[in-house]
C-alpha cells in the first residue's frame, strides 16, 4: 500500500491521481464548488486578493487567489449589483436606491458614503487606487476621486439606465445602456460625452482593453453573440461568437490579448491569439448554471454565477478542458472551515454525509460520518 499526500492508495490510483493533479501547464485545472445561493459579481483587488458577491449581500473574500475563502459582512441594506476592489484592503459594493458600502480593512469593517442620488446604481469600476467610477438607473454617472470615501455627480445628459462601464484610466472610458444598443464615451473624466452606437442587439456587458480595443456581449431573440472593436468604439464588426447567452467580461492588460467570457449553461469562451480567435467550452459538472460574472489576476481566474457556483483555475482559462474537481457531491454546504492552507472541513445539509474533509488544498476528499449531527459554523 502506498500513500499519497497522507491518504492510502494502490499503486494504480497514486499514480492516476499523480497524473490529474501534476497535469502539464497547457490543461487549466478547474475546480468547482457550490455554497447554495447566487453570486453574480467578483473581482480582484490584486493578483491572491479576490472578492464574489450575490444581490442579497451575501459575500466571501480569499486572500489565497481563491484556494480558501471566509465570510464577510458587508450589511447591505438593499440589492447589491456591483463591486470594484483595488489592493489588498479596499472595496466598494454599489446597489439599489443609491447603495455604497466601503471597505478599507479587506471586508471586515463598512461604512456608508453618501451617493447622491437615490436611483439604483448598476455597476462601479475603479480606473485607478483613488478614482471610482459608479453607474445607475436615469443616467446616472457619479465620480469618487477618493478611494470610494466621497461622492459627486457626473452629468450625462441621458436619461435612459446606464448598467455597464469599462474605464481605462481616470479619464477616458465608456458606458454602455442598460440593455440597449447605445454606449457613451468621455476622454476629459466625464466633463464631456460622445454617443456611439453599437446596433444588433442589446448590450449586456462592455469590456475595454486600452484606447482602441474592446469587446461587448449581445443578445436579442434567442441569438447572443461577442464582438470586439478596435477603433475605440466607433464601429463594431458584426463578427461573433452565437453560441448561447453570454453575460459578462474580463479583458487582459494592453498587449495580452486575453478575455474571458461567460454565460449560460456554464458556458466559457476565451480569446488569447488576436480579436477574432475564441475557445468555446462549458465547464463539467456545471450543469445548467448561470454563470454572471469572471475575473482574472492574470494567472488565476474565477467565475461566479447562480447557486453560489464558484469557478477557480490557477492556470489561464483560454487553455482549457482539463481536469474537473468537485466539492459538494449533490449535497447541501451548511459551512466551511479551513484550518490551514491544506486541511479544509466542510459541513452539510446532508445526515448521511455531513462532514468533508481535504488535506490536501481540495484536491481529494474523505467522507466523515460523526456519531452526532450537531455540527455547525
Amino acid at each position: 500500500m502506498n500513500y499519497f499526500f497522507g491518504f492510502k492508495c494502490n499503486l494504480t490510483y497514486c499514480l492516476l491521481v499523480g497524473l490529474l493533479l501534476y497535469a502539464p501547464p497547457q490543461y487549466a485545472q478547474w475546480e468547482v464548488s457550490t455554497f447554495g445561493g447566487d453570486f453574480q459579481r467578483v473581482s480582484f483587488g490584486d493578483n491572491n486578493t479576490v472578492y464574489v458577491v450575490g444581490p442579497a449581500g451575501t459575500m466571501m473574500r480569499s486572500n489565497d487567489a481563491g484556494i480558501t475563502w471566509q465570510m464577510l459582512q458587508p450589511s447591505a441594506s438593499n440589492t447589491v449589483n456591483a463591486m470594484a476592489a483595488v489592493g489588498s484592503q479596499l472595496v466598494v459594493l454599489v446597489g439599489d436606491g443609491g447603495m455604497i458600502r466601503r471597505s478599507t480593512d479587506c471586508g471586515t469593517n463598512w461604512t456608508n458614503p453618501t451617493s447622491g442620488t437615490t436611483n439604483n446604481l448598476l455597476d462601479v469600476e475603479a480606473s485607478s487606487a483613488t478614482t471610482f467610477y459608479a453607474v445607475g438607473d436615469q443616467g446616472t454617472v457619479i465620480k469618487s476621486t477618493d478611494s470610494g470615501a466621497t461622492w459627486t455627480t457626473v452629468p450625462t445628459g441621458v436619461t435612459a439606465n446606464l448598467g455597464r462601464c469599462s474605464f481605462i484610466n481616470d479619464q477616458e472610458g465608456w458606458v454602455a445602456y442598460w440593455f440597449g444598443e447605445t454606449i457613451l464615451k468621455t476622454s476629459d473624466g466625464g466633463s464631456t460625452w460622445t454617443t456611439q452606437t453599437a446596433a444588433l442587439a442589446e448590450i449586456e456587458d462592455i469590456a475595454f482593453v486600452d484606447a482602441d480595443l474592446g469587446y461587448i456581449c449581445q443578445g436579442v431573440l434567442g441569438d447572443f453573440y461577442i464582438r470586439p472593436s478596435t477603433d475605440g468604439g466607433d464601429t463594431w464588426p458584426e463578427m461573433a461568437v452565437v453560441i448561447g447567452r453570454f453575460r459578462s467580461f474580463w479583458a487582459g492588460a494592453a498587449g495580452s490579448n486575453q478575455a474571458l467570457a461567460v454565460g449560460d449553461d456554464c458556458r466559457l469562451a476565451y480569446q488569447y491569439s488576436g480579436t477574432g480567435n475564441w475557445v468555446r467550452t462549458s465547464v463539467p459538472d456545471c450543469f445548467d448554471q448561470i454563470i454572471y460574472d469572471v475575473a482574472s489576476s492574470g494567472s488565476t481566474d474565477i467565475a461566479v454565477g447562480e447557486n453560489e457556483y464558484l469557478v477557480h483555475t490557477s492556470t489561464y482559462g483560454a487553455l482549457s478542458n482539463g481536469t474537473i474537481r468537485t466539492f459538494s457531491s449533490g449535497t447541501g454546504f451548511r459551512a466551511f472551515k479551513a484550518v490551514d492552507q491544506n486541511h479544509w472541513y466542510i459541513t452539510t445539509t446532508n445526515s448521511d454525509t455531513p462532514l468533508y474533509y481535504t488535506a490536501d488544498a481540495g484536491q481529494s476528499w474523505a467522507q466523515i460520518r460523526p456519531q452526532s449531527n450537531f455540527l455547525s459554523d
